[in-house]
């Protein structure tokens, strides 16, 4: 907090003060500022994991030159700033190359990066916390270089790649979890009023449910926003990923962004920032309808029942019209519209009564047809 814009006369900590709230009347409200559109929150630490090899560190990069150079990332506005990223995992020549690919992707020099700074951890020991036998933790020498450095610097974004190279505690002990974001990193971005991207590598238990985490809960809980990059589900092509937000403190948990790997960057190809539930219900209806068309048109007939071998959403969720929508979300697309009156569990007409079956059917074609018109993306 600022004393001139607060004036508040609370006794201090050593750590903080205390905030009467009727010191604040009549004072003016800073608005929360935001690094990325509605996704990233400027001023405080954020997560992003993924499984090793889907692209974090690559995605950060593109981040970082968006960032340093004021262009947008993934097709979402980027606060332009100064940038610095810890790599540990590539050395300078990855890095180098990966620049190049980068600025030749948004038609830009490597000179144009001059806000943008990088440090491998190839050859030097990049733990910024160590525990030993205390779970408070201690923030190494690097750590205390490295922040001077970047009040230095003036970075306004700072990209940590990845939790696993920094962080020399148990990943599953709470306390030593929190201690890390809150006396080492989140000390960070207070002194330098900057964001702090964290990535780290969930366990095989948080790929198999989706949720991305590793270790203690305290890696979600710790941080204000975390981002989970996965491949889609049922999707074919090895080069197409989903960044989805898993939390976010300050809005809604919706937002995903379909992205694939091209020419040796991300682009996105759809996403959803920025709507609200019922544009995306809408949207999964959309799919669905289409899809239901479409496997009629093969001769397929979709199941109501889940536990069926030919199930509609199951059926659904590889085909090209529904890309980038789950079979959950094309499950509750189906119970929408058939409570709406628009398809609905049907007995076909043709060959022996005794060996006709029911599949899902468009019972009305105008509602049907009105929502396939919608357009959203």
């Amino acid at each position: 907090m600022n004393d001139d814009i607060y004036n508040l006369k609370e006794p201090r900590f050593r750590l903080g003060r205390i905030v009467n709230p009727a010191s604040l009347e009549g004072k003016a409200i800073l608005a929360r500022e935001l690094l990325i559109g509605n996704l990233i929150p400027h001023g405080t630490v954020s997560l992003l994991s993924g499984d090793g090899g889907l692209g974090k560190s690559l995605l950060m990069q593109q981040l970082m030159t968006s960032a340093a150079t004021g262009q947008d990332w993934l097709g979402l506005k980027t606060r332009k700033c100064k940038v610095f990223g810890l790599f540990c995992e590539d050395d300078n020549n990855e890095l180098w190359r990966r620049q190049n690919a980068i600025c030749e992707s948004l038609s830009i020099t490597l000179e144009a990066c001059f806000n943008m700074q990088w440090l491998s951890g190839d050859g030097i020991d990049p733990v910024l916390m160590e525990f030993g036998n205390s779970d408070a933790g201690k923030p190494t020498p690097l750590f205390d270089e490295l922040l001077d450095y970047l009040e230095w610097w003036e970075a306004e974004l700072v990209i940590i790649d990845t939790a696993a190279d920094t962080f020399a505690g148990n990943e599953i002990s709470r306390i030593q979890v929190r201690n890390f974001i809150n006396r080492a990193l989140r000390v960070m971005t207070s002194k330098l009023g900057a964001t702090i991207i964290l990535t780290s590598h969930p366990s095989r238990a948080g790929m198999s449910d989706g949720s991305g985490l590793s270790g203690s809960t305290a890696w979600n809980n710790s941080v204000r926003s975390r981002l989970y990059l996965t491949r889609p589900e049922g999707e074919k092509n090895n080069n197409v990923r989903l960044l989805q937000m898993k939390k976010s403190n300050y809005g809604t948990t919706e937002p995903e962004i379909r992205i694939v790997w091209q020419n040796g960057v991300f682009n996105a190809v759809e996403n959803n920032i920025g709507l609200n539930p019922q544009d995306r219900d809408r949207n999964d209806e959309v799919a669905y309808l289409f899809a239901l068309t479409k496997l009629h048109e093969r001769g397929q007939r979709p199941l109501v029942h889940p536990n069926q071998a030919s199930y509609g959403p199951k059926l659904m969720k590889t085909m090209q019209e529904t890309k980038g929508v789950s079979e959950s979300r094309l499950e509750g697309a189906q119970n929408r519209l058939m409570d709406g009156g628009v398809i609905s569990n049907v007995e076909d007409k043709e060959g022996a009564k005794s060996k006709r079956k029911s599949c899902i059917q468009i019972i009305n074609p105008d509602m049907a047809n009105g929502i396939m018109n919608f357009n959203l993306f």
